[in-house]
């Protein structure tokens, strides 16, 4: 006996530049080569090679090749040889060459200063020295176009954010920041580039990107390993997240809306399992979501709306189980392919998806708690429901299915409510008993 409780029936760093030796032509001399370029450990650049003998008629050795350049934070270069001697006249090569530079921080960092903040410190008004590190938060804003200060800056013990800085290009003068506390965002910039944060390899608390009207990509943060929250939201020119795609393992909230170029989020690939709710909503461009092909598991909840070119939602092809599985308003949505392997779900809402007309790929669900179907003109039936033998709550409305098979397996049912206007059929229930009273 199968029983019903109630139904409703409604109708540069770390690149080195020397240890090469270049020899001048005959008469002239060579230079050192130039300092290796290293946080702290590449030597100086190799001595010059005086030039050979001058033959027949100049009577001097080649001049001293020069030392080698300084090594930034390196050891000091090596003195220079001398040039050979020649066959007449003076019998000696050359000096050598005076001792390379001493390595270190490049001249503009030396005598950077740390700022002791424990509240926002606020970059408008530049400060007279350059800023090596901010033991609180660093807030860059206003209408300057450079950061001269900031050249130097390694590290931020809170959070960077970049707010209302309508003047700002790119942060090349970020160039040697290497860690971040807390969080980073960036708000309502003319940012075109971000590439100036590529020496950041120090997880982020949160990353927000918001309201950047020229941003194009996120190309800059390829060194991040992990993020908390994640908002990239109404960037209009924003093509594509690849920046993100050395992030791994866990996240936290992922919202990605209102990024009218957006064309797809393959940048997210790396992320197994987001601790938070997904949110992918009137990307207009937005054609799949293969960026979450890795994730398997996601305990809150995934919202796919108002995308109006998306297709497919293949990328969820590894996801078993779900929190909330909410599909609204994609009109390009035909059916669920890439759903085969969901085999637990709490509950699953789709609506406003007129071309849907198969959600046959359910058919691996074994539990699931709830589920509405709204406003599905186009969809045939229910037979991705089959594979089912309890559900708690089935509302059923805005559709033309004249029949309920696929709910022919069904033992319980808490509550059905239906509302379709074609639906001529019901014997798929005739055999459940109502327990509760309509």
């Amino acid at each position: 006996m199968r029983s019903i409780g109630l139904v409703t029936v409604l109708g540069l760093a770390g690149c080195a530049l020397s240890k090469h030796v270049v020899v001048g032509r005959d008469g002239q001399h060579a230079d050192g080569g130039v300092g290796g370029v290293s946080d702290d450990v590449d030597a100086g650049g190799e001595n010059g090679v005086g030039a050979t003998p001058g033959a027949g008629g100049t009577p001097t050795g080649g001049g001293a090749g020069r030392g080698g350049g300084a090594g930034i934070s390196g050891s000091a270069g090596n003195t220079g040889t001398g040039g050979s001697g020649a066959f007449a006249g003076t019998p000696n090569g050359g000096s050598g060459g005076a001792l390379g530079g001493t390595g270190g921080l490049p001249p503009e960092c030396e005598g950077a200063v740390t700022v002791e903040a424990n509240q926002t410190f606020e970059v408008g008004a530049e400060p007279t020295k350059p800023i090596a590190r901010v033991t609180g938060d660093l807030v860059i804003h206003g209408s300057a176009t450079e950061l001269d200060a900031l050249r130097c800056l390694e590290r931020v013990d809170g959070s960077v954010h970049i707010v209302d800085a309508t003047g700002l290009t790119h942060l090349n003068a970020l160039s040697r920041l290497a860690s971040i506390g807390g969080d980073l965002s960036i708000e309502t910039t003319a940012l075109t580039d971000i590439s100036g944060l590529r020496s950041l390899t120090s997880y982020i608390d949160s990353l927000t990107i918001v309201g950047n009207e020229k941003l194009t990509t996120l190309d800059g943060l390829e060194g991040l390993p992990g993020i908390g929250p994640v908002t990239i939201e109404n960037n209009v020119a924003l093509q594509n997240i690849d920046g993100l795609s050395h992030v791994t393992g866990l996240v936290g909230d992922i919202q990605i809306d209102g990024n009218a170029t957006l064309v797809n989020i393959d940048g997210l690939r790396g992320i197994t399992m987001s601790t938070g709710k997904v949110e992918i909503y009137a990307n207009r461009a937005l054609v799949d979501v293969e960026g979450l092909a890795g994730m398997t598991d996601i305990p809150s909840a995934i919202s796919l709306y108002d995308n109006d070119s998306l297709a497919s939602i293949g990328g969820l092809r590894s996801l078993a189980s779900v929190g909330y599985l909410n599909l609204y308003d994609n009109p390009a949505l035909r059916d669920l392919s890439g759903l085969e392997n969901l085999t637990v779900a709490g509950s699953i809402s789709i609506s406003g998806c007129e071309r849907l007309d198969s959600i046959e790929a359910l058919t691996g669900l074994t539990t699931l708690r709830s589920i509405g179907l709204d406003n599905l003109p186009a969809l045939s039936g229910l037979g991705g429901l089959r594979n089912l033998s309890s559900i708690e709550k089935l509302n059923l409305s805005g559709t033309w299915l004249t029949t309920l098979d696929g709910l022919d397996q069904l033992e319980t049912i808490g509550s059905l409510t239906i509302s379709a206007s074609g639906l001529t059929d019901l014997r798929s229930l005739e055999n459940v008993q109502v327990t509760a009273s309509l």
